[in-house]
């Protein structure tokens, strides 16, 4: 019997690895800019779609406004609870395929629910100039997100739409399935919401790190 041990242990050892599942592996681009002025601002945020024809109660939007939550809330940013006291509004643009500058409008209620005024950011939000003539053909799908922070106190002043920060992130990948890339992005981000980067970074996550594990989380039925 002995004689027979090691090769039992080998082949149980084998056999354990062989059913662990190897964690996918995700690059992912990111890209910051913000005023030089704007970490001193008072951050309670508004976070809405960028598509005006879409509800804020939209399931989908819903669900990926928690896990940009979670993030906004490890950075520091308190959400509002009206619209009155926030102090900038925070746009969230996302799909999968190639980007393209975007132009959108929110109607944004005012206190009293019965009247709303247009907003109306930047027409350049978002570009993606930056990743210049780069394109998913050769590189699998092409998942993106875009927030875009715009100054509501300004606003409200006097109808000026002045962009606070923004974060362009972007993957290519094999899955299309941007349900499942949303929560790695938005994690592999968190760090560097608000800020200026720079210049372009690139960060190898994996949906076995720990923020991806803790950003997942939120929306577990």
């Amino acid at each position: 019997m002995r004689t027979f041990l090691p090769v039992v242990l080998a082949a149980t050892t084998m056999l354990l690895f062989g059913c662990m599942t190897a964690p996918s592996r995700y690059e992912i681009e990111m890209n910051g800019f913000a005023r030089s002025d704007s970490g001193a601002a008072d951050h309670r945020y508004l976070l809405l779609p960028s598509d005006s024809g879409v509800s804020l109660n939209d399931l989908e939007f819903t669900e990926y406004a928690g896990y940009v939550d979670h993030a906004l809330g490890k950075a520091g940013y308190q959400k509002a609870s009206e619209a009155d006291d926030a102090t900038e509004a925070i746009f969230l643009y996302c799909g999968i395929g190639n980007p393209q500058e975007h132009k959108y409008t929110f109607w944004l209620p005012d206190s009293d629910q019965t009247q709303s005024s247009s907003l109306t950011p930047p027409d350049n939000i978002p570009a993606y100039g930056t990743w210049g003539t780069r394109t998913s053909q050769d590189q699998g799908s092409c998942r993106y997100i875009s927030l875009s922070a715009v100054d509501l106190v300004k606003y409200k002043e006097n109808q000026q739409v002045v962009e606070l920060w923004r974060m362009e992130m972007i993957s290519f990948g094999s899955s299309h399935d941007l349900r499942r890339v949303f929560p790695v992005m938005i994690a592999a981000s968190e760090r560097h919401l608000g800020q200026n980067t720079g210049r372009v970074l690139e960060e190898t996550v994996t949906d076995q790190d720990r923020d991806v594990v803790e950003i997942r989380a939120v929306n577990v039925p």
